[in-house]
């Protein structure tokens, strides 16, 4: 069952805005150091005047968005 609405965490859209995102992927190791059933983990941090920093749960890039990665 969901848990009551005053346990509910925290959730934020954003849109429209420059986002860092940090995060491992590490395949074999769901459950340690992810969530159950993901091989990745990531938080974001966003660019606004009132920056917002969490844990990302889904992630949709706009048509033309650019993701860099490291090599």
């Amino acid at each position: 069952p969901p848990p009551p609405p005053e346990r509910e965490p925290y959730r934020e859209r954003i849109e429209g805005q420059t986002l860092q995102l940090l995060g491992i992927y590490a395949q074999g190791a769901e459950g340690v150091l992810t969530h159950h059933g993901r091989a990745s983990h990531v938080h974001c941090r966003s660019s606004g005047t009132t920056p917002i920093v969490g844990h990302v749960d889904e992630l949709h890039l706009a048509g033309g968005a650019r993701l860099r990665l490291p090599r």
